[in-house]
């Protein structure tokens, strides 16, 4: 048959992805490779979920390592919503499976597989490249080292230009809280009451900004991720349709936001009452403080690196359906897309504006005052929920001050950097 050929190379290139995943994201042994190969598949995603569980929680606790969790998270939330549009289109109903669907378009090829955190993405085949040749070839050992390093820049880069996208954004509101706590503590030092206001108006000024700015943000930081172009992240009148067109979808996310982030607050702020409960805190050497801290911030990784993750893939679950429907109903229009992501949404046939059903001009007041009555009624919950994230961070700063970076970084919006050390415990 004519199909046969190509069904049978789309077969052999996912079956050769399939066996470039695995449990590790670093080079294993021939040996380690057989025993794994043993293992029965959902054992083998188990135990790759655990892995992946496991770094998330170690790169938790560095500033540079958590630009790498920000780009693998982004490459994960990439390929989730390629899988949304597949999952709903008629590619799926007439048989094709995603990764034929991804090897389809050269836009949609890097997302095969998930991601690895250090293999580049077709580590055999780069591999076997620079295995390939005579010894000694030049330029053998850099495709070696490109092979085993990949995803490593991939993640760092992705991550660098994501978290400058959300800095960008987020850094000015947080720095009008940082001076106006300040602000406010000197004013009660000092005694300067004609001043008193300075730092309450500086604080409320610096909400009011960061819950405007946490309406865009969560959908701008998923069209950047999907697209994989930091540029999207500025489309602000195509960010503001998605936001629009799944406006009580963006309502529940902001409550999931502030749910979320309430154990991760507890976490950031129980050492405070350490010393309470654990005695021998009161005695112990720095070495000592900075070794138990260390590690219970370690184990606190588990925690953050999942809630992340969850937040994003949340945001990229109503990405995925705000988009096609934008599209449908004209509030986004085709010139705005990227070309591959253009090219992706029409195989799977969600491309142009349909054309609205002609009803009675009274029946289209009532939907028009229904709809704005209920996305101003949504757009107040949201914010009252945003508030409820934010006032968290206020409250934990008061029990337990982190200088600077408890105001200037919140982990589950910016770096997911949770190691909050006492400065002093690090010097000799």
């Amino acid at each position: 048959m004519t199909g046969s050929p190509s069904s049978g190379e789309s077969q052999d290139a996912a079956q050769a992805a399939r066996e470039s995943q695995g449990p590790g994201d670093v080079g294993k042994s021939p040996a380690v490779s057989r025993c794994l190969g043993c293992l029965p598949a959902s054992s083998r995603r188990v135990l790759a979920f655990l892995w992946r569980v496991f770094l998330g929680a170690v790169f938790c606790q560095g500033p540079l390592t958590s630009l790498l969790i920000i780009g693998w998270t982004y490459r994960l939330v990439r390929r989730f919503v390629l899988h949304q549009w597949w999952q709903h289109s008629d590619l799926r109903l007439s048989g094709t499976a995603f990764a034929d669907f991804l090897q389809g378009e050269a836009w949609t090829r890097d997302a095969a597989g998930v991601p690895h955190w250090m293999l580049h993405p077709r580590f055999r085949e780069t591999l076997q490249q620079s295995d390939s040749g005579p010894a000694g070839q030049p330029g053998r050992a850099r495709r070696a080292f490109r092979a085993l390093t990949g995803s490593l820049w991939l993640n760092l880069r992705t991550g660098l230009e994501g978290i400058l996208n959300t800095w960008a954004l987020t850094l000015p509101p947080a720095l009008l809280w940082l001076f106006g706590w300040h602000g406010g503590w000197n004013n009660s030092f000092h005694k300067g009451y004609e001043e008193w206001w300075v730092g309450p108006l500086t604080g409320w000024l610096g909400v009011v900004l960061y819950t405007a700015v946490l309406f865009y943000v969560p959908l701008a930081q998923a069209r950047q991720a999907a697209t994989g172009r930091w540029r999207a992240f500025y489309q602000f009148r195509v960010v503001r349709a998605l936001v629009r067109q799944r406006w009580f979808a963006c309502a529940l996310l902001a409550g999931l936001y502030s749910a979320v982030s309430v154990p991760v607050t507890l976490l950031k702020t129980l050492p405070v009452s350490f010393d309470q409960w654990m005695p021998w805190i009161e005695t112990a050497t720095d070495r000592e403080l900075l070794d138990f801290l260390g590690r219970y911030f370690f184990w606190c990784g588990f925690a953050v690196f999942p809630s992340y993750v969850l937040l994003r893939i949340a945001a990229a679950w109503i990405y995925a359906s705000a988009l096609p429907a934008a599209l449908e109903c004209g509030a986004v229009r085709l010139e705005d897309l990227d070309p591959g992501e253009a090219a992706t949404l029409q195989r799977v046939h969600r491309l142009g504006p349909r054309p609205e059903p002609i009803s009675h001009p009274l029946v289209r007041a009532a939907t028009w005052t229904g709809t704005r009555l209920a996305r101003f009624t949504g757009g107040f919950a949201a914010a009252f929920l945003w508030f409820s994230f934010l006032a968290q961070i206020f409250i934990s700063e008061f029990i337990h001050y982190h200088p600077f970076w408890g105001w200037l970084n919140q982990p589950l919006v910016q770096l997911p950097w949770f190691h909050y050390v006492p400065a002093h415990l690090f010097r000799p």
